[in-house]
């Protein structure tokens, strides 16, 4: 029986997941060539806070992305939208 764990991070909606598991079953079975009914799929959604990469949380990087975008758009002189 295969099982596929994938860790995703929160905030994704009920359909993409859907989507997700949908084609990783299908590209489960035609290539493992499994039985449908055989295959389990997991999704874990972790919160930014506890997802790390390169020392700091993915909500720590979202932050700075947020405020990189916010001042290159102040020096453009753009409204925010």
């Amino acid at each position: 029986m295969p099982i596929i764990e994938v860790s995703v991070l929160t905030g994704r909606d009920k359909d993409r997941i859907r989507s997700l598991i949908r084609a990783l079953h299908e590209t489960t079975v035609r290539v493992l060539g499994a039985p449908p009914e055989s295959v389990r799929v997991l999704i874990r959604e972790i919160p930014p806070e506890h997802w790390g990469s390169g020392g700091s949380t993915m909500a720590e990087k979202r932050a700075e992305a947020r405020t990189e975008i916010t001042e290159a758009e102040e020096v453009r002189g753009d409204d925010a939208q």
